[in-house]
């Protein structure tokens, strides 16, 4: 799959997941390459994730998103404004996934 295509996917994934888990600021994608598989920032303009986008679709879409969406939940709710993987972010992830998979089941 091209990188257009899975930009164009992510930008999806990332309108439906802030229709059933919104957070407390917009989320975006930037072209910002990140250190690892992908990261998330806190801006004015709200929360910016970086993907490598070297990585499939699968993995982006299965992995990678959900953690990285699940950052922006708990950042400044639960971990403080911390980055550290802490019990609550790891339980957010799992809140994500499921609604991912409902999403994804309902779009196909």
């Amino acid at each position: 799959m091209l990188k257009q295509q899975k930009v164009l996917k992510a930008r999806r994934w990332l309108k439906d997941m802030q229709k059933v888990l919104p957070t407390t600021m917009p989320v975006y994608l930037s072209s910002k390459h990140p250190k690892d598989w992908g990261e998330v920032g806190k801006t004015k303009k709200g929360y910016e994730i970086r993907l490598d986008w070297n990585q499939t679709w699968e993995v982006l879409e299965r992995w990678v998103l959900p953690h990285e969406y699940a950052h922006c939940r708990v950042w400044g709710r639960l971990q403080a404004k911390s980055e550290d993987h802490d019990h609550h972010l790891y339980i957010e992830v799992g809140v994500v996934d499921k609604a991912a998979q409902t999403v994804a089941a309902y779009e196909d």
